[in-house]
């Protein structure tokens, strides 16, 4: 969080729900190898909103997936809500994934013949929740997100924007500590950008989660509490999302991330 004035609070250590400490991911061998992630270190805090930015291959993207346990670091530490991660064991970490994350995509991910409630209620009836059960939390967390109306609907009859916020529920309906987003806004226009945007600070100051999003929307950076800048697989800069201008991406990167220019 920040203060009023823009500067950064002191943080209690025991309110950090991620540690990463000197990660690396390399793909390949030899000659061919990428080096992705060079030793990155980033502590993020609970009840924080945090954008990720950088230039397309920074490896931004591989640091979220390797944050929520869906790829393992070649190298380093992860640590969430003070469990270190075993990356081999993979029993626990479909347990993690499943217990303390959500996820939402550019992609939406929906399933084409479910309806917005089948599809958020598919994730509770996954975990051992009984189909009633999960379909009256799967109807109150699309209401909470103003989709009440369109609980039987299709994803195929739904706009774009209406599909991202089933997506949002549906990351939120298990009750995570934690929601990782990866270019949520990516398929939409400004309208529905601006809804999510909406959504992703309510996520934060209404209903306590904390929010990691991989983002090159400007808007979305800039309201967050911190904004942490990948280039050449390191972390190049950090800075609240209210000091953030389009001349400091562009120092700090040393060329314009995409939306920068327009």
């Amino acid at each position: 969080m920040t203060h009023p004035d823009g500067g950064q609070r002191e943080r209690d250590p025991r309110d950090r729900v991620i540690v990463v400490r000197n990660v690396a991911k390399t793909y390949g061998e030899n000659e061919a190898a990428v080096h992705a992630l060079r030793g990155v270190s980033l502590e993020i805090f609970a009840r924080e909103y945090v954008a990720i930015m950088g230039p397309s291959g920074s490896g931004k993207s591989t640091l979220l997936h390797i944050l929520g346990c869906m790829d393992a670091p070649s190298r380093g530490e992860l640590r969430i809500c003070d469990e270190r991660i075993d990356f081999d064991d993979d029993d626990r970490l479909a347990s993690v994934r499943r217990r303390r994350f959500g996820f939402v995509f550019q992609a939406f991910n929906l399933l084409p013949s479910l309806t917005a409630e089948q599809n958020v209620a598919l994730p509770l009836m996954l975990d051992g929740c009984t189909r009633a059960d999960a379909c009256v939390k799967a109807r109150a967390t699309l209401e909470k997100l103003g989709m009440g109306h369109r609980l039987q609907a299709s994803p195929r009859a739904m706009s774009g924007g209406e599909q991202q916020r089933v997506a949002v529920a549906r990351a939120l309906v298990t009750d995570p500590e934690i929601i990782l987003a990866d270019e949520p806004t990516g398929n939409l226009d400004t309208k529905n950008s601006e809804q999510i945007l909406a959504i992703l600070r309510q996520l934060v100051d209404e209903l306590k989660h904390t929010v990691v999003v991989v983002t090159h929307d400007f808007s979305i950076a800039a309201a967050a509490d911190r904004v942490v800048l990948i280039r050449d697989g390191r972390v190049a800069h950090e800075a609240a999302g209210s000091e953030l201008t389009l001349d400091s991406l562009r120092f700090h990167l040393a060329e314009s991330c995409p939306t920068a220019t327009t």
